[in-house]
């Protein structure tokens, strides 16, 4: 289904770094830290290939925070939803892996990613070269790894990363471990996920050695050393996704566009034909086709284009009202105007709010949802919008 979606990811930085000017409680700000998941790392390539080694003339693609743990990588895991994963099944391994990914489209995301429950997985058929070491490894499917995040595969480093651990333990591959603590203490059963020292980190065949280094200069000379032999670069990554912003109900603000009938372009209505309001509704039940409830007012939907008299048609989605809620304070401020949003004078009286009252469960929606949207209205004004 086409969705409007608002591309909150490309203010993620401006929203992170302006939070230490905030004065607002330390534990809210950290849950927004948290929400936008600013991650710096790697993106490193592994060629697919066969048992022999033959190449299948696929890369994979994994995002990393620990490129200094590449030695110590003995197996890769795509997510279910992977969209090189038909191509990576072997025959052999073909109906187990359709199963898998069967029952794991039936979870959701909170489910699979829950740290205590059981990891579960099934063989690719196919393997990928560690572009470090030269091995091949078995390329498995999880579903606690997500298509959502990073490039939906990851390369696991059992000796130092708990669920690839567990992973491990349970279908006996291998742990190889690759950084030491500074004091040399750690539980030999647990995989220890903090930093140290590399050790088990070199190989002939490749050139790297990163034995000895602390891991964040060993990371860094893993990250050099993929982007000068074409296996990788740096990148930095965000949990936030961009925020799907329609909603097929007949509740909630009407998109001001019109789509052309002949050519389905989509026009924005203009200035005067604002605001545009909801056509009343004696039945706004579910159509039981998957289009909105609005298709049902035809007479609303059906109409002009005001520059080139075409026929044209409203959409029917609309927005999920935080097209309201997220600047309704600044119009408080100066709710009469019809010249304006607010006025300058009257905003610079009045703001900024003083007093948010709400549960913390507002923290990741209204309070950083309210932020973005402040920032769009500044950067409309001034003409800086990050896509113009």
């Amino acid at each position: 289904m086409r969705q409007w979606m608002l591309r909150i990811t490309s203010y993620a930085d401006r929203l992170l770094e302006d939070l230490d000017d905030l004065d607002w409680p330390e534990s809210i700000k950290e849950m927004q830290r948290n929400w936008i998941g600013r991650s710096e790392g790697a993106e490193l390539e592994f060629c697919a290939v066969d048992q022999e080694g033959h190449d299948l003339g696929a890369k994979l693609t994994v995002y990393t925070t620990r490129p200094d743990t590449i030695f110590g990588a003995t197996y890769l895991v795509v997510a279910p939803e992977h969209v090189l994963l038909p191509s990576l099944t072997s025959e052999e391994q073909r109906a187990h892996v359709e199963e898998y990914t069967e029952v794991a489209a039936r979870k959701s995301e909170l489910e699979r990613t829950e740290l205590q429950k059981e990891k579960t997985g099934v063989f690719s058929g196919s393997y990928a070269k560690n572009p470090a070491t030269g091995e091949i490894i078995p390329i498995w499917v999880a579903d606690y790894v997500l298509a959502s995040y990073g490039t939906g595969a990851i390369m696991a480093v059992p000796a130092h990363d708990s669920r690839d651990h567990e992973f491990a333990l349970k279908y006996e591959l291998p742990i190889i471990k690759v950084v030491s603590p500074p004091n040399g203490n750690c539980d030999p059963e647990e995989a220890y996920a903090d930093d140290g020292i590399m050790i088990n980190s070199s190989s002939s065949s490749s050139g790297l050695n990163i034995n000895g280094m602390l891991s964040q200069d060993a990371a860094l000379e893993v990250t050099s050393w993929v982007e000068s032999n074409g296996f990788g670069k740096k990148k930095v990554n965000y949990k936030l996704r961009d925020w799907l912003f329609a909603r097929q109900r007949y509740w909630g603000e009407p998109f001001p566009v019109i789509y052309l009938d002949d050519t389905n372009e989509m026009v924005p209505l203009t200035e005067n034909q604002l605001p545009l309001t909801l056509p009343e509704l004696d039945d706004f039940t579910p159509t039981g086709t998957g289009e909105p409830p609005l298709t049902k007012a035809a007479d609303w939907v059906r109409t002009t284009d005001v520059l080139t008299g075409k026929p044209a048609r409203r959409e029917t989605s609309t927005m999920p009202q935080w097209a309201g809620s997220c600047w309704y304070y600044l119009r408080f401020m100066d709710p009469k105007n019809s010249s304006t949003l607010v006025d300058k004078a009257k905003e610079s009286y009045w703001g900024p709010v003083d007093i948010y009252v709400g549960g913390a469960e507002h923290s990741v929606l209204h309070l950083l949802y309210a932020r973005f949207w402040h920032k769009v209205l500044i950067l409309i004004q001034y003409k800086n919008l990050p896509f113009y």
